[in-house]
């Protein structure tokens, strides 16, 4: 029910890597933007209160991360890489994706809703819109791969490499590497690229994953490998 079967087909495996891979440049601007979004009006006290809690809490995890030898850089790595990457993949894409899904009988809509909710669960407002890029990433990978295993690699490595380079680099903790025009056209057109691949060479289907005995399913059936 989770998804903890083989993907179809294994390659799905190797895309999870390389489609995060190639979103790093999209993810980074996307972060960048979501820097400079301002409020007006009454709502002008309301983002400073979430700009200061922000910064509040990325003082918190730089104390966090502070690792000073590789012992420490192996637990953390298991802490807020290995245990959130499985954790929260069942959760989102296993079990609220799913549901989402079957509700409204449209696979992209229950992925966006999901990416929607993963991000905002999150509580960082100026990290909303590049986390949600990766909950739809996430979700796309689970719904056309028919597995949880390359949302799992893929969310534990994206995780563990972030970890990795604050170690090696403190000041990763609060900034984003920023690229060139060119740099993120190729983005772009690889995470598009790498998309229209998932669409082509995807197995799954409604019926396949969801589908059940009662009538109310079986009047939809059509609709759902849209």
């Amino acid at each position: 029910f989770l998804g903890f079967q083989k993907p179809a087909p294994m390659s799905f495996l190797l895309v999870a890597i390389l489609v995060f891979a190639c979103s790093i440049p999209l993810i980074s601007w996307l972060a960048e933007m979501n820097q400079h979004i301002h409020f007006s009006g009454a709502f002008k006290n309301l983002e400073t209160q979430i700009r200061q809690a922000e910064i509040q809490a990325t003082e918190l995890e730089k104390h966090v991360l502070a690792m000073k030898n590789p012992g420490e850089l192996v637990l953390m790595v298991i802490i807020m890489g290995v245990i959130p990457g499985f954790v929260e993949e069942i959760f989102f894409r296993g079990v609220m994706q799913r549901v989402f899904i079957e509700i409204t009988g449209r696979p992209w809509v229950g992925i966006i809703i999901t990416a929607v909710i993963f991000s905002a669960v999150h509580g960082q407002f100026l990290g909303f819109f590049p986390r949600a890029m990766l909950g739809v990433i996430l979700g796309a990978l689970f719904w056309f791969s028919g597995s949880i295993w390359p949302n799992i690699l893929a969310h534990v490595i994206f995780n563990g490499v972030q970890i990795i380079l604050v170690y090696y680099n403190p000041k990763f903790a609060d900034g984003n590497p920023n690229f060139s025009s060119a740099v993120l056209g190729l983005s772009a057109i690889a995470v598009t690229a790498i998309f229209w691949w998932m669409v082509k060479s995807s197995q799954t289907t409604y019926e396949e994953i969801y589908d059940t005995d009662d009538d109310f399913m079986i009047g939809r059936k059509d609709q759902y490998t849209s």
